[in-house]
């Protein structure tokens, strides 16, 4: 890929770490933000602040931490857990992860939740949103640790039940198939951990370029992952044998998402790609407008992805561009979705997030007051 596409934000990211060949202590205050949404709250985690809004108006329910704290920074992806938690990290010099508990509300200038428990064992940032697999939090830290979190016992100040020693940086969310976690690392790697024993599935795969994305489980059951190697490759979850899927022009910084029949998936060359799971073909690929850094996002029949240059597009199932919108600043994080909303997290736009209908319609915004 040519570095020059990519503007210094990114750039400056991936340097901290790759071109430093530090894998711990440093912080990103001035990072793309965190975005998750269980489809009617938008949870947002974007520098000194975790935020809670309305989808339906864009209002502001409650904030984390009422107040600036120097020492907290946040752009991880939230997690929600299954009692309504949320749990997310901090990236600052107090690297923390904690459970707000929305249902316990204070605050005096601001709603602030209350924190349900507090893990401080970590020794960097959070870059990763966490993932939570039965009474279980898998917690990818940037010291190259998956930590392993009770979230049933109890206690308000947490220890790990597991640190899993991967090496490398870790900026991925993990997922899941049920039976095992699958931890993509900066070093190439690509982990398999039984969530059960801790115990590997198979050998880490490595895939020859750091992976910031997450690796998604496919229609056929097999995996899928993109890495800086500028391909996507498949694995058999039972064995753990790769294969190449399929080369891309550019990097691939964002993971795959999928539906019953297809991989989507972007580059920093700005490509968007279909390709068929069951025959490997590729279905077409179009190139708009600049590189294609986070996830893309599937609204009912269409393929929802943001770039670079500040846009967001609605793509058909054909490959077909049927709507774009402008929405300003710079695009790093993946859109989510919620009732009949599209909500986009641009940096340097003069809003936190944009709202859009099904039709790419821009019909609200939220900025935090101060």
């Amino acid at each position: 890929m040519n570095p020059k596409k990519i503007l210094f934000v990114l750039m400056s990211v991936f340097a901290a770490i790759l071109l430093s060949g530090c894998g711990t202590g440093f912080g990103f205050t001035n990072s793309w933000p965190g975005l998750t949404s269980d489809g009617e709250i938008i949870y947002l985690a974007s520098g000194p602040h975790v935020y809670a809004i309305r989808m339906s108006d864009g209002q502001e329910i409650w904030r984390y931490p009422e107040a600036p704290n120097a020492s907290l920074q946040f752009i991880a992806q939230p997690a929600i857990a299954p009692d309504g938690s949320v749990i997310v990290g901090s990236t600052g010099k107090e690297f923390k992860l904690v459970a707000l508990d929305p249902t316990n509300l204070k605050g005096v200038e601001f709603k602030t939740p209350a924190e349900k428990w507090v893990f401080s064992e970590a020794k960097s940032g959070w870059i990763a949103g966490a993932l939570i697999l039965n009474d279980k939090v898998f917690a990818p830290n940037s010291d190259g640790t998956l930590y392993v979190i009770d979230l049933e016992d109890g206690f308000s100040t947490k220890s790990s039940l597991k640190n899993i020693d991967l090496g490398g940086v870790l900026w991925a969310q993990p997922s899941t198939d049920g039976n095992l976690v699958f931890v993509a690392s900066m070093d190439h790697h690509l982990y398999a951990i039984d969530p059960n024993t801790y115990k590997f599935g198979w050998p880490a795969i490595e895939l020859g370029g750091a992976i910031p994305g997450t690796p998604a489980i496919g229609p056929d059951g097999s995996l899928y992952i993109g890495s800086f190697a500028s391909e996507v490759v498949k694995v058999n979850l039972a064995s753990g044998a790769s294969t190449l899927l399929i080369g891309t022009q550019g990097w691939v910084w964002g993971g795959p998402v999928t539906d019953e029949q297809n991989i989507y998936f972007g580059d920093l060359e700005g490509n968007l790609f279909a390709v068929d799971a069951k025959s490997g073909r590729q279905l077409w690929t179009i190139q708009p407008d600049g590189p294609v850094v986070g996830s893309p996002l599937l609204v009912n029949e269409t393929i929802v992805f943001v770039t670079e240059s500040g846009s967001a597009y609605g793509v058909d199932s054909q490959g077909k561009i049927i709507w774009q919108r402008d929405v300003g600043g710079k695009i790093y994080t993946a859109p989510v979705a919620g009732s009949d909303r599209i909500i986009v997290a641009p940096l340097e736009a003069g809003f936190h997030l944009a709202f859009l209908d099904a039709n790419g319609n821009q019909v609200n915004t939220f900025t935090p007051e101060n």
